[in-house]
């Protein structure tokens, strides 16, 4: 999961790279990129109520718009959940 807004790391370009390198050494497993390119560094955390004022302001402390932020966490914590439901049906 990165962010292209991203003011605390390159967190989209570090993404791109571990993916290249996972490509080249041929990783046995499926590899998923979540790219949010309007999202900054606060993608990963708690989902604040959309009616917090201050918590969805502080979302866009590292970049990227609170809205963007809000989205990207909501979808990567979709998308964690779903892996984890596929990696531990078994």
């Amino acid at each position: 999961t990165s962010g292209g807004k991203d003011d605390i790391w390159p967190s989209h370009y570090m993404a791109m790279e571990l993916k290249k390198r996972f490509d080249v050494t041929k990783f046995p497993y499926t590899v998923k990129h979540l790219d949010f390119p309007d999202a900054g560094h606060g993608i990963f955390g708690l989902i604040p109520a959309e009616d917090d004022a201050t918590a969805m302001e502080a979302l866009a402390s590292g970049g990227g718009s609170s809205i963007a932020n809000y989205r990207a966490r909501k979808e990567t914590w979709q998308e964690t959940f779903s892996f984890f439901r596929l990696a531990f049906a078994k």
